[in-house]
Formats: structure tokens, C-alpha cells, sequence
């Protein structure tokens, strides 16, 4: 993936019904839709939790290749281990237009952080500063309407 089409600014969603709610609005003039998932998604939930956004959004009728392409973004933290076990469970497959971005800590010391993006470039994955990863957060009970609401000025923003 290139890093230059990494974006600034990301939708932070609390699971597939906010992730769908945001898909079904964006304009693919905008680019690929930027969601990220809640502080602490990947300690929580497990690091299965990307993979099962992924395949919940390529349930629904269209599946997220048929409607705007989508980056996912992870924050891993500090934890490699973690972020490993996340690139992992993702798989060198995944469905078209569905990209996979791992953030990790400034602290993880260089040479691991090497590592860790050469293993994931090559299933086409990027790996991106956690300090570079901001967000939009509407909320874990945000309605469809406002996840949309916000969706939509989010890519008001990328197109102008």
C-alpha cells in the first residue's frame, strides 16, 4: 500500500453497523473511507477483531468491494506481539477494496518497526505512527444517521 495515500483524518467507528452506516454514504470520488475502531478494540476484543469488521462489511449485500474501497486502521500501541497476531488472523487474502493499516507506538525501536512493515507489505498492508493516527469519534451509541452525518463531512473535507 502506499503511504502517500495514507490519510490524516479517520472515522472511528464502534463496530459493523457504524463501519456500514459510513460505507453506504461515502462517495468514492473521496477515496477509500478511513474508519479506525475504538481505543483498545484490538486488547479487548481480540486481535480477530479487524477480520470480523472486514468479513461483516463483505456480508451485506454489495460487500465492501461493491460499494467504496476501505482502510482499516488498527492501533496496536506498542504491543508487536499484537500487531503481529493482528496481520496474522487478517491473511495475504482479503476482499477487494478492503485495506489493513497497522499503528504502532513511537517507541517500538526502529529496526522492530522494520520488521514488522516488511511483513506486512507483503499482503499489502501499511504500517503507520500510532502518534499519526487521529480521529473522529462518534461514539459507541451513535445512531446510523450521525455516523453518516459525520461520514459525509469527513469527505466533504478530503474533497475540497
Amino acid at each position: 500500500m502506499d503511504l502517500n495515500t495514507i490519510p490524516t483524518l479517520w472515522l472511528r467507528v464502534h463496530g459493523p453497523v457504524q463501519a456500514r452506516a459510513a460505507r453506504d454514504v461515502w462517495p468514492r470520488a473521496a477515496g477509500p473511507l478511513p474508519v479506525t475502531g475504538p481505543r483498545g478494540a484490538v486488547e479487548s476484543l481480540g486481535p480477530g477483531w479487524p477480520r470480523a469488521v472486514r468479513d461483516a462489511l463483505a456480508d451485506v449485500p454489495g460487500g465492501a468491494s461493491a460499494a467504496v474501497p476501505m482502510m482499516l486502521a488498527v492501533d496496536c500501541g506498542a504491543a508487536v506481539g499484537l500487531a503481529l497476531a493482528v496481520l496474522d488472523d487478517w491473511g495475504p487474502a482479503h476482499p477487494a477494496g478492503m485495506h489493513l493499516v497497522l499503528a504502532l507506538a513511537e517507541s517500538v525501536p526502529a529496526a522492530v518497526r522494520a520488521a514488522v512493515a516488511a511483513r506486512a507489505e507483503a499482503w499489502g498492508v501499511a504500517v503507520i505512527s500510532a502518534a499519526s493516527l487521529r480521529s473522529l469519534d462518534v461514539g459507541p451509541d451513535a445512531s446510523a444517521d450521525r455516523v453518516a452525518d459525520e461520514a459525509r463531512a469527513l469527505a466533504r473535507a478530503r474533497l475540497e
